[in-house]
């Protein structure tokens, strides 16, 4: 009971913000756990009503109340313990309020007021250091209590982060800042113009949304550090106003469309396509509400517009994995921006305290992430390289193999060409041409190393009475037949030709006269015994033969000659027979 009893006293006082004790030297002490803030969803209490109002401090370091309209105020209690007066200063980490006004208050006596924020701020008048920069002298020995009124015309980015600063130390801070500004937006112009040229040369769509891409992010940091505020579009408020969701929805549509580009998604993801699809419109939309009474939706939806780039490393890591490997450099790439994106967005919704490095995580994310898209788009052209490369080695091994296919088939259609050019049409077998052409060779061989030759003349025994007295067909159906039949007992090295309408020649290598003549018994006995079959009759059919060897040096005319008189006498003496002339 009596635990219950003092948590009861005591939390109240708990709650409250501690007065902080200044000092010589303040290097950018957070201001979370003693500034204490008062929302006003009225937007219409004076300084005088908000003193008698509860404050409340930032729990867990929660500076950010993500998109409103409400006007906040913010109270810090400070004492001076010194013997001297000191001068000291706070810095709003975020700069974007269309006002803010300020009183310093000694007990109930005012010190100081002072009106800044970007609808009041003239460039002329304030140094860019000053811009969110509050300057304040507390006399020694006495507490002094600051309000802060920040309030936007239509709507804005509740982000209520302060740091203390002793003069000395905030100025050398500021000269830091400005040459890390200055890297930054070097590096960031060394990328554009680079990616440009290779934009001149290529003329591909994807390097035009990198390169407006890297546009949006020179404009968010423009922007949202003030400097265009500043020094570029100066003291025109419609501008001030524009900018900061114009910046976003440049690089969300810029980052969506390169992303569509990039990983192909028409083709390969269609479901992710639409959806990118329908966030660009959505993004469009959102950028005619920016410039409406309906600000805030429009920043809501931005919100929700960038969390959802939470998804598309995964997109670029499941056709990675599909095979698709320009889709990796992309993957590593946009998990950088995603990490830095939800990091942000749940600073900004108040879900995770604010600090200065998590300020400077979100400026190094969008470089980094820069660098490695670049790094990605070098990666794409090699792999596309490399593949076109591949590719085209496939292509010509193949046309090789094609030309190689071909050219075969041309020597094989070229060689039937020729056999069928040097082989007679009815009976398959070689014809004078080719007789005479194989027959020289194999001459000019018996020749040259001794070797016997012989030959024999064919001729089909009354063939005329063939075609007379059944027609040409059944002459032709004997002939063929007749073909046949010697064909199957010519060995290898014969050659067997038609070399007349019913006159054969058989040329036998390796052979003398007593060889040729058996043969041609054999040959005559095989023809007698032969049934020709044709339609509805069997024939039969003699051959006379003639028989010579070649001489040394004669020639294959004269061989001819000799066997084809060997032939003529077996005609002349009864047919059906076998005749050879001496060597």
């Amino acid at each position: 009971m009596l635990f219950r009893f003092l948590v009861f006293i005591l939390l109240p006082w708990a709650l409250l913000a501690q007065t902080f004790e200044l000092k010589d030297s303040m290097q950018g002490i957070s201001g979370t756990e003693y500034m204490e803030v008062f929302e006003d969803t009225t937007s219409k209490l004076t300084i005088d009503q908000v003193k008698t109002k509860p404050f409340k401090i930032q729990e867990n370091g929660i500076t950010s109340h993500g998109a409103t309209s409400s006007v906040w105020w913010m109270r810090l209690k400070v004492r001076n313990s010194d013997s001297n007066d000191l001068t000291w200063k706070i810095k709003l980490m975020f700069g974007l309020f269309d006002h803010v006004e300020v009183w310093q208050f000694a007990n109930s006596s005012l010190l100081k007021k002072e009106l800044k924020g970007d609808h009041h701020v003239n460039p002329i008048d304030t140094s860019y250091r000053d811009r969110s920069v509050y300057s304040f002298i507390t006399q020694a020995s006495s507490d002094n209590q600051i309000y802060f009124k920040i309030s936007f015309e239509n709507s804005g980015i509740a982000e209520l982060f302060a740091t203390i600063w002793s003069p000395d130390d905030l100025s050398t801070y500021l000269q830091k800042n400005i040459y890390a500004l200055i890297a930054i937006f070097a590096g960031l112009f060394v990328l554009l113009f680079y990616n440009f040229f290779i934009l001149l040369v290529l003329k591909s769509k994807i390097y035009f949304w990198y390169i407006l891409y890297l546009c949006g992010v020179i404009l968010i940091m423009l922007t949202f550090h003030q400097i265009g505020a500043h020094y570029i579009w100066g003291d025109s408020i419609v501008i001030i106003d524009f900018m900061p969701p114009f910046t976003f929805i440049v690089v969300n549509i810029s980052f969506l469309s390169f992303t569509r580009s990039f990983l192909e998604t028409r083709a390969r993801l269609k479901r992710i396509d639409t959806l990118i699809t329908a966030l660009i419109v959505i993004n469009i939309v959102a950028l005619f509400l920016s410039m409406t009474d309906f600000r805030i939706i429009s920043m809501k939806l931005l919100q929700i517009i960038t969390l959802s780039f939470f998804l598309f490393p995964f997109a670029g890591a499941y056709l990675w994995k599909k095979g698709f490997l320009v889709a990796r450099g992309y993957t590593i790439a946009s998990s950088i921006l995603s990490v830095t994106i939800t990091i942000s967005l749940l600073r900004m919704a108040g879900f995770i305290p604010t600090s200065e490095f998590l300020y400077w995580l979100a400026r190094f994310g969008f470089i980094i992430e820069g660098v490695l898209l670049a790094i990605a788009l070098a990666d794409r052209i090699n792999i596309i390289q490399e593949s076109y490369a591949k590719a085209q080695e496939n292509l010509n091994h193949s046309l090789e193999e094609e030309v190689k296919k071909r050219t075969i088939e041309l020597e094989e259609a070229k060689r039937i060409a020729e056999d069928l050019a040097r082989k007679d049409a009815l009976t398959g077998i070689w014809n004078r041409r080719a007789f005479l052409e194989m027959s020289k060779l194999e001459i000019e061989n018996a020749h040259r190393h001794n070797i016997p030759l012989s030959l024999i003349m064919i001729d089909i025994d009354k063939f005329k009475n063939f075609n007379d007295e059944y027609g040409h067909e059944i002459g032709d159906i004997v002939i063929k037949s007749f073909a046949e039949n010697l064909k199957i007992h010519t060995r290898d090295t014969d050659v067997f030709a038609r070399v007349g309408g019913e006159e054969f020649v058989m040329l036998l290598p390796f052979s003398d006269i007593n060889d040729a003549k058996n043969k041609a018994e054999t040959l005559r006995t095989k023809i007698e015994n032969l049934s020709i079959d044709a339609p509805n009759m069997k024939l039969r059919a003699t051959a006379s033969f003639g028989v010579a060897q070649l001489k040394e040096k004669e020639s294959l005319e004269n061989l001819l000659s000799r066997a084809d008189d060997a032939m003529y006498f077996v005609k002349k003496h009864g047919r059906n027979g076998v005749h050879f002339t001496e060597k």
